[in-house]
């Protein structure tokens, strides 16, 4: 069932950078931050809120995005630059520490490399591939190494549920992170073992809320794609990453 959560309080932080709809992030009512996004952009089957919280479910089930949730903005709670966002909104959970791979960038960090986990690299490029993401984005924390991936805004199986798995994304600024046979075999098993009632619950149990709207049977097309998508696509287009 997806988490129900209302906003109590904005904290007071810079909007996420490298993002279209730049976020603000508040404090909910179970004590932990969120960044909130409430525009849908795009009618019917492309709504991306809709896209944020299947592909956030997803991901959050096998540790390859952060936790996401439904969560509702009361007029009173938010800042007078927030107002457009009152109501129902998708939230995707902060990650203490992490920043976009595109914060690095714009701030002129360094990207800590050495730091990485290649085995939990592998897995957020598997699970990329499988939802087939567009706009491919990553969270780096740099304190334990870990990558999740986020943003989720557009990923193919969502807008063409009959499209085929993309290839791996050339990972701009992150050189082969993930790019080991053993982190590419486990990540293959890991989506290929997934449970297929729980892709179609993910996948269709979408509130009834306002900015959710979705054309009957578009979900159910969506979670089909995926367990598609689940045999033999991932793990092909990671051994062709591997092999290039």
């Amino acid at each position: 069932m997806v988490e129900q959560l209302t906003a109590i309080a904005p904290d007071l932080v810079a909007g996420q950078e490298g993002s279209r709809q730049n976020p603000p992030r508040y404090i909910a009512t179970n004590g932990l931050n969120y960044w909130l996004k409430g525009n849908p952009q795009a009618a019917g089957p492309h709504n991306c809120l809709v896209a944020e919280l299947l592909a956030g479910r997803l991901g959050a089930s096998i540790g390859a995005s952060p936790p996401v949730a439904v969560i509702e903005l009361p007029s009173m709670a938010a800042l007078p630059e927030h107002r457009q966002l009152v109501g129902w909104c998708f939230g995707s959970r902060d990650i203490p520490g992490s920043l976009n791979i595109r914060q690095f960038k714009s701030r002129g960090l360094a990207i800590p490399l050495e730091a990485f986990d290649p085995t939990q690299a592998a897995l957020v490029w598997a699970f990329q591939v499988w939802i087939g993401q567009g706009d491919w984005q990553c969270l780096i924390n740099s304190a334990d190494g870990r990558i999740y991936s986020l943003d989720h805004e557009n990923w193919s199986s969502f807008e063409a549920p009959a499209s085929p798995c993309p290839p791996v994304h050339n990972h701009e600024d992150l050189g082969p992170v993930g790019c080991d046979a053993t982190a590419v075999d486990r990540a293959a098993t890991i989506i290929e073992a997934m449970d297929e009632d729980a892709i179609l619950e993910m996948c269709t149990d979408v509130p009834q809320l306002t900015r959710l709207e979705v054309p009957a049977g578009h979900l159910e097309a969506v979670a089909e794609s995926l367990i598609r998508r689940k045999h033999h696509e991932v793990r092909q287009r990671m051994m062709e990453w591997l092999r290039a």
